[in-house]
């Protein structure tokens, strides 16, 4: 395991992507509720899917559906329909024997406790972090592909194509979830990332963090 950076260093690239987020944040329906049910379903549908994709779907979905004991009850070839636009056939049935699995073995209620949601099929790490953070405000870390090519980047971790399991990506992201305001942090590192710190063409010449950073690459691509 390579050494990691300190806290104090972590703290304060938490504290210069915040800056960021403030004035470069996206709004997304989902961002906009503490509804876990709400939370839930965007995951769902966020999966190998662009956000801006997602919003006319989800937004149709929990209209039609507002509950989670509406959408285990929900026609088959309905919810089929509303999904459709984002491809990827198995993401229905997946949804939906989820939530009838919730709705008969939870009594209808999405557990709260990150232990809890990974006993739930379709639900990993990520998700269930992004759940706990997103919906609870609570401290959990979580790791998404985005977040590990950051991770790896700025503190210039080498890790394999499966970075977002790699022990040391995920000893930067539980330094990183120890903030006072988890859900926003969550939220401005999965924007940075995205927005700034891209897959094959990263912003350099826009990145508020340029001069920390410790990609070797990070002049050649602004």
């Amino acid at each position: 395991m390579i050494p990691l950076p300190p806290h104090h260093e972590v703290a304060r690239l938490r504290s210069y992507i915040l800056r960021w987020y403030s004035k470069q944040k996206r709004d997304f329906p989902w961002r906009s509720t503490d509804d876990i049910y709400k939370k839930l379903i965007a995951e769902m549908m966020l999966q190998r899917t662009r956000a801006n994709q997602v919003v006319p779907v989800y937004n149709k979905l929990v209209t039609t559906y507002s509950t989670i004991s509406e959408l285990s009850e929900g026609n088959k070839q309905n919810i089929y329909n509303i999904l459709q636009p984002l491809g990827l056939v198995w993401r229905s049935k997946n949804i939906r024997s989820l939530a009838k699995l919730i709705e008969t073995k939870c009594s209808g209620k999405i557990p709260e406790q990150k232990e809890q949601l990974l006993e739930l099929p379709g639900i990993g790490d990520y998700v269930s972090g992004a759940l706990i953070t997103t919906a609870y405000n609570r401290r959990c870390w979580v790791v998404d592909s985005n977040i590990a090519r950051f991770y790896s980047r700025f503190f210039n971790i080498p890790v394999s194509s499966e970075g977002r399991r790699d022990r040391n990506i995920i000893s930067v992201a539980k330094i990183y979830s120890k903030s006072r305001k988890p859900r926003v942090s969550f939220y401005a590192l999965i924007d940075f990332s995205s927005i700034i710190c891209k897959p094959k063409t990263p912003r350099c010449g826009s990145c508020p963090v340029l001069k920390s950073c410790k990609y070797p690459n990070k002049y050649e691509i602004t």
